[in-house]
């Protein structure tokens, strides 16, 4: 076994192509398990049913930035003949009781969020090691997409949910004041007229800013944002997040005081589509003008630097 198996084939053609080829397969193979481990989570909690999309998307993602920096047409690293042995040395012990104990309780989030570390670390590992350090940090946006998926650890999901709810509630009491309609809340509950709301139940719309961090990370690596601006792009997802369903709030909860349970009911599913339509679309509005300022940032950078180039 040479020191360094990539260099005695080095200028082999059909071998970059075949190691490039084995190295993908290995990272999607990764990936596949990590997203079927998260697959239960997705089929049986409401909050992550739009992680069935993800894989799909990121697989293009992944493609389009594969094939816009020329992977397949730069020159392989050395790699040492140690790493894939190392690798799957580090990686078997590691994946196999992760898979075993996720076999026993599939909605166990521990095990899913410590295989999601690993298969980070080794599929970057291996992009990194085969066709460069820059090339595997240019795949994190694709990464940050597809993780959005995993599902948040328990704890800090609920913290972050009491948080928005908290939001929404204040906002929710606010609205109603400035409509002269006085209205109370008691926890979780809005109070008018001795009728009762329940935020939960009125405003489950809360726990939708899963799918906007998903839509904020999506319309980013749609426009090729910078990563200041895909920043913007998250805030903006929160903010309208918290907006929107403060105003899905009122707008139940005054169905609910004026209308009754019945008209409650049947209002509840439509509003609450509605609700993450109108928050989605005002992101893809963000997203685009983001776009728009980053295009005539770097058409002004353009026409300077062509001013200032020498006769």
């Amino acid at each position: 076994m040479t020191e360094d198996f990539c260099k005695s084939e080095k200028g082999s053609g059909s071998f970059f192509r075949d190691l490039s080829f084995a190295v993908v397969l290995a990272v999607a193979f990764l990936w596949l398990q990590l997203f079927y481990s998260c697959s239960t989570l997705w089929t049986h909690s409401e909050y992550y049913g739009y992680g069935w999309y993800v894989p799909l998307i990121a697989t293009f993602f992944f493609y389009r930035r594969w094939k816009d920096s020329e992977f397949g047409d730069r020159e392989l690293r050395s790699v040492p003949s140690w790493l894939f042995p190392l690798l799957a040395l580090i990686l078997l012990p590691l994946l196999l009781p992760i898979r075993a104990i996720g076999n026993f309780d599939p909605t166990w989030r521990v095990p899913i969020l410590i295989q999601a570390v690993a298969v980070v670390l080794v599929s970057h590992g291996l992009l990194g090691a085969v066709f460069g350090w820059k090339k595997s940090l240019m795949m994190a946006p694709v990464t940050i997409y597809a993780l959005s998926s995993v599902p948040y650890p328990f704890q800090f999901e609920n913290w972050m949910i009491r948080k928005m709810t908290g939001l929404v509630i204040y906002f929710t009491v606010e609205v109603f004041g400035w409509m002269g309609r006085p209205v109370t809340a008691i926890g979780e509950r809005l109070e008018s007229a001795g009728t009762v709301v329940e935020v939960s139940e009125g405003c489950s719309g809360i726990r939708s800013f899963q799918s906007l961090l998903n839509a904020s990370l999506f319309f980013g690596e749609l426009f090729w944002l910078s990563v200041w601006k895909r920043g913007f792009l998250l805030i903006g997802g929160l903010f309208f997040a918290t907006i929107v369903n403060a105003g899905r709030a009122v707008y139940l909860a005054t169905i609910r005081f004026d209308d009754g349970a019945v008209a409650f009911d049947e209002a509840h599913d439509l509003v609450g589509y509605m609700a993450f339509c109108i928050a989605a679309a005002l992101l893809l509005v963000m997203a685009f003008v983001l776009k728009q300022v980053d295009l005539k940032h770097k058409a002004i950078v353009t026409t300077v630097g062509e001013e200032g180039k020498p006769l």
